[in-house]
């Protein structure tokens, strides 16, 4: 019985695949743009760096937070609080 079951489904998959037909559109995508801004890491321990953590107090943004996302989202909020961003 399952092996009619099987071939039954097999030759109704078969069947409905086989008549399809596929077309292709063509579409003008934008053209690549590398980044050339940002071609390497900053260097966190730079005095400027240390400036910016004290003048916002950075260090305090995660209190302590050991979830990854948790910290992305702290510091979404912090970000919408300091910076006014208009939509």
């Amino acid at each position: 019985m399952k092996d009619k079951i099987l071939i039954l489904a097999f030759c109704i998959v078969s069947i409905s695949c086989s008549n399809r037909t596929y077309f292709t559109e063509e579409t003008e995508n934008p053209v690549f743009k590398p980044n050339t801004v940002f071609k390497s890491n900053e260097d966190m321990s730079s005095p400027k760096f240390e400036h910016f953590i004290a003048k916002y107090q950075l260090d305090t943004i995660f209190h302590g937070e050991t979830d990854e996302f948790k910290r992305i989202l702290l510091l979404r909020h912090w970000i919408k609080s300091v910076i006014a961003i208009n939509d």
